[in-house]
């Protein structure tokens, strides 16, 4: 037997394979370490939401408000401005509670004015993920209601809010509950993951067509978004009214995230911002 050879050809397809794909690795580790995130607290809930990056890189998210539905939402916006249109974001819920049954931690992509920031009634496109049916959240309504990674939207400003069932509505899994959104021209890719390798494409939503139509409220999209949108984790309590009773004040629902992670390239922060609405998050 002649003895193995690896031709030159070979050897430089292979180390352009390495490079490539070590560049790349490079590429998005940089993008991500420059990307400015920001807390805001949309619709005006009563609760001042925050978000606190800790030690080992998860963030804890604290937000008040009614609701991601509706005309108009109210919820707290740990988010970053994603410019161009291929890109993705990344996020791992580790732990969620609330003091609503319908408590909600979203992966959520918005329209947004980047001149006075994200607002209660923009469209967005969202996967959102809620308590298990296992706990009873504390305002005593009921049960968490189980929903673990479904799509929620809204087609247009101050427009009705929707959703479409697709397939199984998946259960909460956390700390493995693994979301992502993938934008590939107009199209919005929805994924959800139990271990953020193996990912189920849940929904695509083509912003530029009107052919998804949502099954509540019969809205649908047909225009191209934006290059510019607004992109990152949203929570809302859900009872807006809802009072921590170990301080009698007004209490929010409370998200572990580790791992968000998004490769699209940094773009410059609005100039223009309501400074008691968004801050600089560290």
């Amino acid at each position: 037997m002649k003895p193995s050879r690896l031709y030159p050809w070979r050897l430089r397809a292979a180390l352009t394979v390495i490079v490539t794909g070590v560049l790349a690795l490079f590429a998005s580790i940089n993008a991500n370490a420059q990307i400015q995130w920001i807390d805001a607290d949309v619709g005006g809930p009563t609760f001042k939401g925050s978000s606190v990056k800790n030690a080992d890189g998860t963030y804890t998210i604290q937000g008040g408000g009614s609701d991601i539905w509706n005309t108009s939402s109210q919820f707290h916006y740990l988010y970053a401005w994603a410019s161009g249109t291929s890109w993705e974001i990344t996020a791992q819920f580790q732990s969620f509670s609330g003091p609503d049954q319908w408590s909600k931690v979203e992966l959520l992509a918005s329209v947004s004015d980047p001149t006075a920031g994200p607002q209660g009634g923009d469209p967005f496109i969202a996967m959102m993920d809620t308590q298990p049916s296992t706990v009873t959240p504390p305002d005593g309504t009921a049960t968490g209601v189980n929903n673990g990674g479904v799509d929620q939207f809204r087609t247009a400003s101050n427009g009705n809010p929707d959703w479409l069932q697709v397939g199984t509505t998946p259960a909460p899994a956390y700390p493995n509950d693994w979301f992502k959104i993938q934008r590939q021209t107009n199209i919005f890719n929805l994924f959800h993951s139990g271990d953020g390798i193996n990912w189920t494409n849940y929904i695509s939503v083509d912003t530029s067509q009107s052919n998804l139509i949502g099954q509540d409220n019969k809205t649908h999209f047909g225009t191209a978004w934006p290059n510019l949108v607004a992109v990152g984790i949203a929570v809302t309590a859900h009872n807006d009214t809802w009072l921590d009773p170990s301080t009698e004040l007004p209490g929010g629902a409370t998200a572990v995230i580790a791992n968000l992670s998004a490769t699209f390239p940094p773009a410059i922060p609005p100039t223009l911002l309501a400074a008691s609405q968004q801050v600089i998050s560290g």
